[in-house]
């Protein structure tokens, strides 16, 4: 690759800045090489012995557990981020669950913190707490990957919104976690940086699902309490469904992507995987607003995410989504329908009533797809001048998208405004959808395994509903299961009370996988 000084104007809302040289403090990528380092995916190796159970403890605790303990001067952000640190260097590798660990600059941040809290200067719940970021948020002096050799060597040089708010609450950054190529598909299996391994499975041999896959696997390990996901057909619903997670997709628009490598900016959402529904809550209290360098961003009042929690479901109207493309759909595995059917059960004893739902037409307005198209008007140069550093099937699906008409765009736009017409209707008389977060459960890893995985997350994309998972059970296989709920546009509060309420009932969201160890 050549060291030009070429900008990129066009992948971003301004000029990336490029450099020759990534090796900067705090900012190691794994494996101690730049670059794409796999051909394929990589055989994990051997997990060795099991830590002191005290130490484990720490890493699982929930930010608000944690922020709790920091505030009160119980614990030290140093203790905590170390704590994670330690499980990074024991599970990033096996799991390819991070492309940039920024351990120096983790624990200088965790002393910083520490320093203020001690002089009592408090910044609120995010102060000490360490988080990652999906690697396709920008972050300032830090390699920027999203997961494609073509942009193997961008280090931005301006922050993300999402994460500017956060280092201004004084989150802690772990690192920059793996992701499915350009976020452009629900396996997490990268030809570059390695394919990222469910925590759930013994041998390390099933998809976490993604494009989110290294969040969830991150925060399901014990390797970070909390981090930033994006969503445009499911990204950080699915994953979290699999990796026994709780993750939440707001409404489009409600958190700036500015600064962020562009799946489909009609689709994209940028939102908190986290351990419990308060921890989302807790991460959108800082992430949501309006944004005026995001052209996409929602000029609507934020709220206090966390003051619904405790109002419970009593007297709410739910609905079940049937018909072909909801819980009627031929790929939805049994044992996942029945298992969310009792989840929902736990949601009725709890007072909220239930009932089967239809909405005509959504089959038809659910046709056609647009964020090819987008994608590669955004990566043009890219795929002209590095055209290697992409793999094949991304290159030639964003080649085709350039020939796109505008006729195709248009209809496709169409689609999703009928879309969210139809799915906003459909809750005139109800609070909220519940369904089953992925039909299928996660496969033996193969680039080919996802068919149908986003039947249920992509069509809340389209929509551009608030829509949150929370684990609620487990197949026999030993693989966990999401519950999906879905409410009006601007309405995560009604999700996250749904959510909270639930989580109060069951312990599903404190379940440990294997890793745990």
């Amino acid at each position: 690759m050549s060291n030009d000084s070429t900008d990129w104007g066009n992948l971003l809302q301004r000029p990336m800045t490029r450099r020759d040289t990534l090796r900067l403090a705090g900012a190691g990528v794994i494996g101690g090489t730049m670059g794409p380092t796999f051909s394929r995916a990589a055989e994990p190796p051997t997990i060795g012995v099991t830590r002191p159970q005290a130490a484990v403890d720490l890493a699982y605790q929930t930010v608000a557990q944690a922020a709790e303990l920091i505030r009160t001067k119980q614990l030290t952000s140093l203790e905590l981020t170390q704590a994670c640190l330690d499980r990074i260097d024991r599970y990033a590798k096996p799991t390819f669950a991070f492309i940039t660990i920024t351990r120096d600059l983790a624990l200088s941040q965790a002393r910083v913190a520490d320093a203020e809290i001690a002089r009592g200067n408090y910044r609120g719940v995010w102060h000490g707490i360490p988080i990652v970021l999906k690697d396709l948020i920008g972050t300032k002096g830090i390699l920027t990957t999203a997961g494609t050799g073509a942009l193997e060597d961008w280090v931005p040089s301006e922050d993300a919104t999402a994460w500017a708010k956060l280092k201004a609450a004084g989150a802690v950054l772990l690192g920059k976690t793996n992701l499915h190529e350009l976020a452009a598909g629900f396996s997490n299996v990268n030809p570059f940086y390695g394919t990222t391994r469910n925590p759930w499975s013994p041998g390390l041999n099933h998809i976490t699902g993604g494009s989110s896959g290294g969040n969830g696997v991150a925060i399901a390990s014990g390797m970070a309490l909390a981090g930033v996901g994006s969503d445009t057909g499911g990204s950080i619903r699915v994953p979290s469904a699999m990796c026994g997670v709780t993750g939440l997709k707001p409404t489009h628009g409600r958190v700036s992507t500015f600064n962020c490598i562009y799946l489909s900016w009609t689709l994209d959402h940028l939102g908190p995987m986290a351990r419990s529904v308060e921890d989302a809550a807790l991460m959108m209290n800082v992430i949501a607003g309006f944004d005026p360098k995001d052209p996409i961003s929602a000029a609507e009042p934020t709220e206090d995410y966390t003051a619904d929690l405790a109002k419970g479901v009593r007297g709410l109207k739910l609905a079940m989504p049937m018909g072909a493309t909801f819980w009627g759909y031929a790929q939805l595995q049994p044992e996942i329908a029945a298992t969310v059917r009792k989840a929902i059960d736990v949601l009725k004893d709890l007072g909220a009533s239930v009932s089967e739902v239809t909405i005509p037409g959504i089959e038809q307005a659910l046709a056609g797809s647009i964020f090819n198209i987008e994608q590669a008007y955004h990566l043009q140069d890219l795929l002209k001048v590095r055209p290697e550093k992409f793999s094949p099937g991304i290159l030639a699906s964003r080649t085709t998208a350039l020939q796109a008409t505008a006729v195709d765009y248009m209809r496709s736009l169409r689609n999703i405004a009928e879309t969210r017409t139809l799915l906003e209707d459909g809750l005139a008389s109800y609070d909220a959808y519940v369904l089953p977060t992925v039909p299928i459960f996660p496969s033996v890893i193969d680039p080919a395994s996802t068919t149908g995985i986003g039947q249920f997350t992509s069509p809340i994309n389209r929509s551009g509903q608030p829509a949150l998972t929370v684990p609620a059970g487990f197949g026999s296989n030993g693989f966990p299961i999401g519950m999906m709920i879905v409410a009006r546009r601007f309405n995560e509060k009604m999700v996250l009370r749904i959510g909270h309420a639930y989580q109060q009932a069951t312990d599903w969201h404190t379940r440990r996988p294997p890793l745990a160890a």
